[in-house]
């Protein structure tokens, strides 16, 4: 029991920011205190127990309980038993036996993420549920998505980001809601889930040209993520055969155009894919529009690799690519 009892004062610390040196003042203990503590030389004196788990935002249950956490399989078994009674009408059984667990693994991360979802599903299932026990559920759901976004946990911090958030603009709090997102938008600026909360709360405030603004912006993010996962596709290390390289260029192309995407080196790729598809026309075509529209200090290494990679061998004697590369090389 020693050994654990280290680490998780350990754990807890760290997981605070906190140094053995803040711990120790705030418990009215050295340093060297803690550190004894922390591996194993010494326990804890019975009287600092409980300071010792406000300070480390926790409870007794969790300081000492190290068998705590359910396994996945066993977590996604109870959820789908406690789902299927709340489906069934039996609410408030699958309440109890939830409150049961909760009590028993106080400081399991996971199971209190899926509590959260069978929170959510009583709240939409429970035809005979009261005002009372709505506030219950949703406080449960609130109080449990504060725990788990307090432990900054990186697996589940996002998700708890967002519920809390959620829940902030269904209670109107919309400074709560703001403060949120400001503080995760700079981490997660990708996170299509973050956008749709700002443009709710843009919208609450009556903002709706910012909130298109912003669903413009996520639209192009997107559309640029989706260009960049095709174009890895397209890599010649891929394989991608025929028929499959000229369907991702067909969708690229499409997607420019319907999103106003202008970005150059989408031209090579195009003519490098189609010279592997064998469609050479098409190839030169997008490579003579990519030379012409091209920066000046990029023309210098467009000519190194049109004169020195084989990729350009089945073009080579034809004039158009001929031109290019004397073309190339008056202006160099």
């Amino acid at each position: 029991m020693e050994s654990k009892l280290g680490n998780r004062i350990i754990n807890l610390r760290k997981a605070k920011n906190m140094t053995q040196e803040a711990l120790a003042k705030e418990l009215g203990v050295s340093a060297p205190a803690v550190s004894k503590w922390e591996t194993n030389s010494s326990l804890p004196d019975v009287t600092l127990l409980c300071p010792l788990a406000r300070a480390l935002d926790t409870d007794l249950n969790t300081l000492f309980c190290f068998e705590e956490a359910l396994s996945e399989t066993e977590i996604r078994d109870v959820g789908a038993k406690l789902l299927n009674m709340a489906y069934a009408g039996k609410g408030y059984e699958a309440e109890e036996d939830l409150g049961t667990l909760l009590r028993k693994y106080p400081s399991d991360i996971l199971l209190k993420t899926s509590a959260i979802s069978i929170y959510s599903i009583l709240l939409t299932t429970t035809v005979d549920a009261t005002d009372d026990d709505k506030r219950r559920w949703s406080e449960q759901k609130k109080e449990l998505a504060q725990w788990i976004y307090d432990r900054k946990d990186p697996a589940y911090h996002k998700a708890a980001v967002s519920m809390l958030t959620s829940i902030a603009l269904e209670e109107g709090d919309l400074d709560r809601a703001e403060s949120l997102l400001q503080e995760v938008e700079k981490s997660f600026s990708d996170y299509v889930d973050f956008t749709m909360l700002r443009v709710s709360l843009q919208l609450k405030r009556g903002e709706k040209e910012q909130a298109m603004q912003t669903l413009l912006r996520q639209q192009t993010l997107s559309a640029g993520q989706l260009l960049n996962a095709m174009t890895g596709m397209l890599r010649a290390d891929m394989e991608p055969d025929r028929e499959r390289i000229l369907t991702l260029c067909e969708q690229m192309q499409a997607i420019e155009k319907i999103f106003h995407i202008e970005n150059p080196s989408y031209g090579f790729i195009y003519a490098e894919s189609y010279i592997r598809a064998s469609e050479y026309e098409k190839a030169l075509d997008y490579l003579e529009k990519s030379v012409l529209n091209a920066a000046p200090d990029l023309k210098p290494l467009i000519l190194r690799s049109l004169t020195l990679d084989e990729l350009f061998e089945p073009i080579r004697n034809d004039s158009r690519f001929i031109n290019l590369v004397e073309m190339l090389k008056s202006n160099g």
